[in-house]
């Protein structure tokens, strides 16, 4: 039976892009830092190929494979999340001196009883299975602790709910002091449509004690709702019905730390936010 676990949500970026559903290792799509991905999640799509070792994952419905080369040697994390919130599931596998060899033969593992990350977070890596998770949370994060410069990594994330949702997914810890990044050259090799660059949205000041103000991208003033949730996923303030572009928030009872405010219209745009 699957388990109910809260996760990390530290979401950061200034840009957006969504992609079309890919259901195969061979035609996995291209991943980079910089950019939040979404992409509308597969339904009755069926199951994942055979020939993987999938880890933790007992059922693999609707999956989409992505991979990425590693340019700055450090950890990569990895969020993802579903909008509406819908139960998303993940496997990693790496690291490969390729992007397509390893399809299909080489995502192994060592396990047998591969857990959760969730349940045993220092498990992985397990062979060439670099982290896995098969929660019933909306969320998930994907974590290479060691990622070095010039390896592939490939991951499948699946649409466990089966219902139809927007899977986001980015990497969260790239203004760490300490991070990995990825090779943006890699995005060129593939032809990638509806990629919308900078969706405008900024919040300064940034880190901010009193007040600050959100500039957002809403041309036809459509009706959005703003959303600001803590590091463990909890909402702790909601603005509904915003028919502007721009917003002032204040302070207020929010305690210092690190936030992730969503924008939720007709795009989904998201930033970090730090109070101090």
């Amino acid at each position: 039976m699957k388990q109910i676990y809260i996760l990390l949500l530290v979401i950061c970026s200034n840009n957006y892009a969504s992609f079309s559903q890919n259901n195969y290792c061979n035609t996995a799509l291209p991943f980079t830092t910089g950019l939040t991905y979404t992409f509308p999640a597969g339904v009755n799509a069926g199951l994942a190929e055979t020939g993987p070792n999938y880890g933790c994952l007992l059922s693999q419905p609707n999956p989409a494979w992505y991979y990425m080369q590693v340019a700055e040697s450090g950890p990569i994390n990895i969020h993802l999340s579903t909008s509406p919130s819908q139960d998303v599931d993940f496997v990693c596998w790496g690291p490969f001196t390729s992007p397509t060899a390893p399809c299909t033969s080489l995502l192994t593992a060592n396990c047998t009883s591969c857990p959760n990350n969730t349940v045993d977070p220092s498990f992985y890596p397990s062979g060439n299975l670099a982290d896995c998770s098969y929660s019933t949370s909306w969320q998930e994060d994907c974590n290479i602790a060691n990622a070095v410069t010039g390896e592939w990594y490939i991951f499948m994330i699946t649409n466990y709910s089966n219902q139809a949702c927007n899977i986001i997914f980015e990497q969260t810890n790239i203004l760490a002091t300490s991070h990995g990044s990825t090779n943006p050259a890699i995005m060129n090799q593939t032809n990638i449509k509806n990629v919308i660059v900078k969706s405008e949205l900024s919040v300064f000041p940034n880190p901010f004690s009193k007040s600050t103000t959100i500039k957002f991208s809403n041309p036809d003033k459509n009706s959005c709702t703003i959303t600001i949730s803590d590091i463990t996923g909890k909402t702790v303030r909601s603005y509904k019905n915003i028919t502007t572009d721009i917003i002032t928030i204040e302070k207020g009872d929010l305690k210092n730390g690190i936030y992730s405010i969503e924008i939720n219209g007709k795009q989904i745009q998201r930033e970090k936010l730090v109070v101090e």
